[in-house]
């Protein structure tokens, strides 16, 4: 008799919640698209895209409306950086670990663009420092050309 009003009790509770889980209904906030294909994050006030390739890295900002924004009063700085090895994908020799290398950029108007070496590597990471409306920002992108 006991379990009977145990399990009586916890249907009753979870009843509850089973009706306000319906269909139709979707509050989660959307994903949204890189207009570049790179790699988007969000500041408090602007976003920034971040596009390579195993070659060169493009980086852009966008206002809250993802419309090109211009980077006038935009302080950037960048590093690449490759990922550290982890016990797993280390190979049987060991390697010296590559320093970050700063990233020379160019404004090309729109966006910064500047050039970067990564070999074989299927993998990358750009830091950026940006320095917008007096305030620091620290971003990290992850880059797969």
């Amino acid at each position: 008799m006991k379990h009977w009003k145990i399990l009586l009790v916890v249907t009753a509770l979870t009843s509850g919640s089973l009706g306000f889980s319906h269909e139709g209904h979707d509050h989660s906030p959307g994903q949204v698209q890189a207009p570049n294909n790179g790699q988007l994050q969000k500041t408090k006030d602007i976003y920034v895209e971040v596009a390579g390739t195993k070659e060169e890295v493009k980086i852009y900002f966008y206002d809250t409306k993802l419309q090109p924004l211009g980077h006038s009063g935009i302080k950037v700085r960048a590093e690449l950086r490759f990922p550290e090895r982890t016990k797993k994908n280390q190979s049987s020799h060991k390697s010296k670990a590559k320093k970050n290398v700063a990233i020379e950029l160019k404004d090309q108007g729109d966006y910064f663009s500047g050039p970067v070496v990564v070999g074989s590597a299927h993998r990358y990471l750009v830091d950026l420092d940006l320095v917008l409306n007096g305030r620091s920002e620290k971003l990290t992108f992850q880059v797969e050309p």
